[in-house]
């Protein structure tokens, strides 16, 4: 995985917390966990907004770069771990997280991050950047059909229950209004009150508006072989999602689109440059 700098967390934790103090009480309400691991935690945000509505056990995972002095959390409900590797603490959380991190882990080690978060709960809150959208470090942005295949070996079904209440709030970041997916163990999605959503009758990729006008800012040249084959990629995903088959060959999206984090400079740059090829 990337090793992130501190001006990365910096730019980037303050979103993530209020992203998180919107979405965590919608699930809050359905779901109410006693405990809550987060793998790739980063400073702890979400946990952090976990302990503001009554989760006293709770614990984050993350690699050893992250500057514990800055952390969200107490440093002991810290853990480092390489999260492209098996992990296991040997005990079960009523749920676990994964939001914005699978996209940063390399694509040999897809399977065995899916079966850390299953390892270790019933219910697990995943949100995954989707290819094309863009960031730091990304190594395998990938379409949620993928992981929902990883999950569904592992007897997890996607329930699309987050999204629908949050599209149009904008104070939520588009990556989790837009990723944002509940896995649950299959045996326990009609115990929890959700088997209204088992019926996958909404495509799990969609895109949001926010995330299409920051792609069409940043493109300037697509082949269209590059989008025959993104096509049938995404084909495949599909297929393999209805039948007992393995994910198709991997196709490793990230590398095009890497981003120094610095928003409040990164739009003006570019409207700048698109100002210029404009005026030539």
């Amino acid at each position: 995985m990337t090793e992130y700098t501190e001006s990365f967390y910096d730019d980037q934790s303050h979103a993530s917390y209020i992203s998180a103090t919107k979405v965590l009480p919608i699930i809050f309400k359905h779901i109410k966990p006693r405990s809550v691991l987060d793998l790739g935690c980063g400073l702890g945000t979400w946990l952090k907004a976990c302990g503001e509505l009554g989760v006293k056990d709770f614990y984050g995972v993350d690699g050893s770069y992250v500057n514990k002095e800055k952390l969200w959390i107490s440093k002991d409900r810290f853990i480092s771990a390489n999260l492209s590797e098996k992990l296991y603490l040997h005990r079960r959380f009523d749920m676990a997280f994964s939001m914005e991190v699978a996209e940063h882990i390399d694509s040999n080690s897809a399977k065995l991050f899916v079966n850390n978060l299953t390892d270790h709960s019933d219910v697990i809150l995943f949100s995954a950047a989707i290819p094309y959208q863009g960031g730091t470090g990304h190594v395998n942005e990938n379409w949620p059909e993928f992981w929902a295949i990883h999950f569904q070996k592992n007897g997890y079904k996607p329930i699309d229950f987050i999204r629908p209440k949050v599209w149009h709030d904008p104070e939520i970041s588009f990556w989790y209004k837009q990723n944002t997916i509940l896995y649950i163990k299959e045996e326990r999605i009609n115990k929890l009150g959700f088997e209204h959503y088992k019926a996958r009758s909404f495509p799990l990729t969609v895109i949001h508006p926010d995330m299409y006008l920051w792609a069409c800012m940043r493109s300037e040249n697509h082949h269209h072989s590059n989008y025959i084959r993104d096509r049938e990629y995404y084909a495949s995903l599909h297929s393999a999602q209805d039948s007992t088959d393995e994910p198709p060959k991997n196709i490793n999206y990230g590398s095009e689109y890497q981003v120094d984090f610095k928003p409040r400079f990164y739009f003006l740059r570019k409207l700048d440059q698109l100002f210029k090829r404009w005026t030539r």
